[in-house]
């Protein structure tokens, strides 16, 4: 018996703990109580994780791709090399000039 994809979403650490909060702990399997311990220490609150989506799809940089904004928002890279890291498996190579300003959209809107 095989599964069929029906759908595929990328979800920042924060809406998984969010979504997560819903399931009462008793009813929870092990791999979500797994997930959970491991979201526990979410850096950004949900409202702030929108916002900062938001702000790196108004960079209209079209290889900026959803996988890549959600790690983005999950690790919050500070240095171009962290953020390399993260773009690493593009197909598509990032410029300096669009890292650059992946950074700074992270940094102005992470740590305020």
């Amino acid at each position: 018996m095989g599964y069929k994809l029906i759908e595929e979403k990328y979800l920042t650490e924060a809406e998984v703990k969010e979504l997560l909060k819903k399931i009462d702990k008793k009813e929870m399997t092990e791999e979500q109580k797994k997930a959970m311990e491991h979201v526990e220490s979410v850096k950004l609150s949900l409202k702030k994780v929108k916002e900062l989506e938001e702000k790196l799809k108004e960079l209209k940089i079209n290889k900026l791709k959803p996988k890549f904004i959600v790690k983005i928002i999950d690790f919050l890279p500070q240095t171009y090399d962290d953020l390399k890291v993260i773009l690493q498996t593009s197909s598509v190579a990032f410029n300096k000039e669009e890292i650059e300003k992946i950074l700074e959209v992270v940094k102005e809107n992470a740590n305020n």
